[in-house]
């Protein structure tokens, strides 16, 4: 069984903005994953999932390290080119910064990467470049905008809009 670690590129303390938050969506998917009962469905491959880790930027500490087989969700806006990522509250992060920062989360041993961010699966952006430094893994990003939040739960259980079908796409 693989850990499900997200993680979003920015502060954790930060700008709150009122459509489209990281940092609140980041939080209503601990909150769901830890509601009575719940359970973190397995990605759209089958990969069976125990636990959910958030981590911001700066704590890519060994504890946060993903291990072996683990699962890495990253979660960002798009920026305004295809070098970077946003947080839509103020904070950019350039492509480089970020492949560096999953250097140090150990992203190279996960057997799936979602990127969850729009425009992250076009050519020059972080899906390709990250799959092109790693193929191995497999990787998925947005050809277009990100839909429907990160994760929601209901009364029929937990679910997420990363694992939706079509809504990433391999690269």
């Amino acid at each position: 069984m693989a850990n499900l670690v997200c993680y979003i590129p920015f502060p954790r303390i930060g700008r709150i903005i009122a459509q489209g938050c990281l940092r609140t969506e980041g939080n209503e998917l601990v909150q769901y994953a830890q509601a009575q009962n719940a359970q973190i469905p397995p990605t759209r491959n089958g990969v069976p999932l125990t636990q959910l880790n958030l981590v911001y930027l700066n704590e890519e500490t060994p504890q946060n390290r993903l291990g072996v087989g683990d699962v890495l969700v990253v979660f960002a806006h798009g920026g305004d080119n295809d070098t970077e990522l946003s947080d839509n509250a103020g904070n950019d992060i350039e492509q480089n910064d970020l492949l560096q920062r999953l250097v140090l989360l150990n992203a190279a041993v996960a057997s799936e990467i979602y990127f969850f961010a729009c425009f992250s699966a076009l050519p020059e952006h972080i899906g390709p470049t990250f799959k092109s430094l790693n193929g191995n893994i497999r990787v998925y990003g947005k050809n277009d905008t990100a839909e429907g939040g990160l994760a929601k739960y209901t009364r029929t259980g937990f679910r997420t809009a990363v694992w939706k079908e079509k809504q990433l796409v391999e690269v």
